[in-house]
């Protein structure tokens, strides 16, 4: 993880965030956290500010429904991961949204260290579920039958590893690597790497690797 952490946080909630923000500080000894209380006021720091390594998006922004900061703000993201922090603990929301490319889902009744496990999971590029969450699959998982290559691929991906680490790992060409991560994609109806990583942990494709 790196020494120095650029954070931004969006929540209108203020003394949650000022609560959030004295926990995030433990991630490094240096982490920088841009505190928000607007979906207008991250895309604005979003256009103007040095980028940012991680977002925090609490989920129930007042006037949004649907996830549409959400939508808004990993747009104008780029590559940098998107956590919701949110109350609505329901399994449904949590799989939609992780097909829309969001890193992380933690409930804010989570405890100060579970948080930050789930913050350095998603920073160390992987993605994040709670329990409660991770026992149910998703309404729309997708059904398909992968080969055992497919499946060593598919893992790895969960694992946020890059083409070649999977092409070292399993003793193939970085070139063999991606047309797997490719068929993966068009197989899972994905549209990055990012979203069939979360197929791993949203379903029960691996159940048995």
């Amino acid at each position: 993880m790196k020494a120095r952490l650029r954070l931004l946080l969006v929540d209108d909630h203020l003394l949650f965030a000022e609560a959030v923000q004295l926990v995030l500080h433990r991630l490094t000894s240096e982490t920088y956290v841009r505190a928000v209380a607007s979906c207008e006021e991250a895309l604005e720091c979003l256009a103007v500010a040095a980028a940012f390594d991680l977002i925090l998006l609490d989920l129930g922004l007042p006037g949004l429904r649907d996830g549409a900061a959400f939508d808004a703000i990993r747009r104008k993201a780029g590559d940098t991961p998107v956590v919701l922090l949110t109350a609505d603990d329901r399994a449904s929301v949590a799989h939609g949204l992780l097909r829309r490319g969001a890193r992380g889902y933690v409930p804010k009744s989570s405890s100060a260290d579970v948080t930050l496990a789930a913050l350095r999971l998603v920073l160390g590029g992987g993605t994040y579920l709670p329990p409660s969450v991770l026992t149910v699959p998703p309404p729309t998982a997708p059904q398909v039958v992968l080969t055992s290559r497919q499946r060593d691929v598919l893992s790895r991906l969960g694992c946020g590893k890059s083409n070649r680490q999977i092409a070292e790992d399993l003793g193939i060409a970085e070139a063999t690597v991606r047309v797997h991560v490719s068929g993966l994609l068009r197989l899972l109806g994905v549209e990055n790497r990012t979203q069939a990583a979360t197929c791993v942990l949203a379903s029960e494709l691996l159940r048995d690797l």
